[in-house]
């Protein structure tokens, strides 16, 4: 059977379809005190069009150490993450799924999405 991406169903549907709504939220069990270091709120606006594509961005957090929670919506074509890694180790992991980094945050202030070249 051949896999449609989330726009495609659409022309699948009766005409009643919406479109589809995918958000993931993922918050580990808290750490001690001791262990918790200096935490930042990064968002992202990520050009996603189907579930694949928003979960290929929750697979990438899923992974990646240090992340205390995040939340990813296809809806919203966002995702936000709490973390205390640097802004850049964030923004690369993300920018590796292949997805357009439109605009992104730093604890509220405005910051580039160009990825930094690998040395």
């Amino acid at each position: 059977m051949k896999k449609h991406c989330a726009r495609d169903l659409f022309a699948l549907t009766p005409t009643t379809a919406q479109p589809l709504k995918h958000t993931t939220r993922h918050t580990p069990p808290p750490r001690d005190a001791t262990t918790m270091a200096e935490t930042h709120t990064y968002e992202f606006n990520v050009s996603m069009s189907c579930g694949g594509c928003s979960g290929a961005i929750d697979r990438v957090l899923k992974k990646l150490d240090g992340v205390e929670s995040y939340e990813v919506s296809l809806e919203n074509q966002s995702a936000k993450v709490v973390t205390g890694l640097p802004y850049e180790t964030v923004l690369e992991k993300i920018a590796k799924t292949g997805k357009k980094i439109n605009s992104a945050k730093a604890d509220g202030v405005e910051k580039s999405v160009a990825v930094p070249a690998a040395a």
